[in-house]
């Protein structure tokens, strides 16, 4: 037995591998733990910072993960999955998908009081509004992110959210509300104290003083904005704050300072950061204009218009890889739809296997039986029929039931005695007539046995 057992262990467990997604170290670190929250979290590390391949092959696991957790009646995974498809469609620009999937799971998070869950997706959402230029529902969103991160101790959520709320108010020109949340993300950037969050604050800190025209306040963040990005080795970062260093000097018009520090985030922006050398190239020609080199400037001018061809270009294949995302999308839903068809049909057939075991029993009892039943046991078996059939009638009926008592628990209950009370009185007129043909089969049988004068 122990054999046997074990064997069907095994099985399972190699079935189970054969249909895993994300690696097995991710899967037990999900299930070792029923903390909804700490289940996020192992996705998220897993989907963000682990995962090794491109966006679109992310894309790809997620979608199969989100069906295999679903096929485990998972709805945890299935829902973070989601959340990560959203942040990968905001990414791509497809700001209507974000908003359609990240309001669909929304409610699912909130039932489960799911923290960490509504704040990645309130997040997302607040995104895919501000870069979709619908900046009233993004700071919207964003202060339910605030909202939820302070009251769960989401240091990075609270952070985060102050820094785009401030991004979003420089964008609106309101500069005094900017600058005050931007402070407060400040704040707790410092207690905080890792190198991303820094140069995230400090580049949004720079920028906030610049829009205010106070540019020696703002070059000291700036710099030390540069200093963390040179820590977490991103160029892009280093870039991006020395353009805005060359935007101080242009403004103070120390135009020789201006050039040194465009003409140096031109050389980190080369050739990755097409955005940044732009930036980098227009405060080069600007530059040049004011000290009349007519040669610099039309080199420049050239290179910034052939780097916005290329940036429209990029726009185009953002595209086709927004069409590409939609396709994904659609067999998805091709796939889900097939799911949903099959698990109909299985459960179809088995109500219909129930139905007919249920039919069959009852008539085997009634046929059958009667002659060579004791009383108790004929009692007992009209007990188990009715039984079965309560319960088959309950199993059919409670999807209309919850629909129509729209699941009030109350209602369901009364609407199930009601149906008991209509079935229990079917026991007792089959027991009874079964008893009657007993007795009368009895009688007709001694009739038989009786001698004839």
């Amino acid at each position: 037995m122990k054999n046997i057992l074990g064997l069907l262990m095994l099985m399972h467990i190699c079935c189970s591998i054969q249909a895993q997604i994300v690696p097995d170290s991710v899967l037990v670190k999900y299930g070792a733990d029923s903390n909804k929250l700490k289940k996020g979290r192992v996705l998220s590390k897993y989907f963000n910072f682990d995962f090794k391949g491109t966006e679109d092959e992310k894309l790809a696991i997620l979608l199969k993960t989100k069906l295999y957790f679903e096929s485990k009646k998972e709805p945890v995974g299935a829902d973070y999955c989601e959340a990560f498809v959203v942040s990968y469609a905001w990414s791509k620009g497809d700001y209507a998908i974000a908003l359609e999937k990240g309001l669909n799971i929304l409610p699912n998070f909130e039932s489960r009081k799911d923290t960490f869950g509504i704040i990645q997706v309130t997040n997302s959402l607040a995104i895919a509004s501000s870069d979709s230029k619908n900046y009233t529902q993004a700071i919207e969103y964003l202060k339910r992110t605030l909202q939820y991160s302070t009251s769960s101790h989401e240091r990075v959520g609270v952070i985060t959210s102050l820094n785009n709320m401030a991004d979003i108010y420089n964008k609106l020109k309101q500069k005094d509300t900017a600058l005050y949340y931007i402070q407060q993300a400040y704040l707790r950037s410092r207690e905080y104290d890792r190198p991303y969050h820094n140069s995230l604050v400090l580049t949004t800190m720079g920028e906030t003083y610049i829009l205010r025209g106070e540019y020696e306040i703002a070059k000291p963040f700036i710099a030390r904005a540069v200093y963390y990005g040179f820590q977490t080795d991103d160029s892009s970062t280093v870039s991006y704050n020395y353009s805005s260093m060359a935007n101080c000097f242009f403004e103070q018009q120390q135009y020789d300072s201006s050039l040194y520090y465009a003409s140096t985030a031109l050389h980190y922006a080369t050739p990755f950061y097409k955005a940044e050398m732009l930036k980098a190239s227009e405060w080069m020609y600007k530059n040049y204009e004011k000290k009349h080199n007519t040669d610099s400037v039309h080199f420049y001018y050239v290179m910034a218009t052939e780097l916005k061809d290329s940036l429209y270009s990029l726009d185009k294949i953002k595209n086709i890889q927004q069409l590409n995302f939609h396709e994904q999308m659609r067999e998805q839903e091709k796939l889900q739809s097939k799911i949903e068809q099959d698990h109909r049909r299985i459960k179809n057939l088995q109500l219909t296997g129930i139905a007919i075991f249920i039919i069959t029993f009852i008539a085997f009892v009634i046929i059958f039986k009667v002659k060579k039943t004791s009383s108790a046991t004929l009692e007992f078996l009209g007990i188990l029929g009715v039984l079965l059939l309560f319960e088959f009638l309950s199993m059919l009926l409670h999807p209309f039931l919850e629909h129509t008592t729209n699941h009030n628990p109350f209602l369901m209950l009364m609407s199930l005695v009601c149906m008991g009370a209509v079935i229990a009185p079917l026991h007792h007129n089959m027991t009874a007539w079964m008893k009657k043909k007993e007795a009368r089969d009895q009688n007709s049988a001694a009739q038989k046995k009786k001698p004839k004068h």
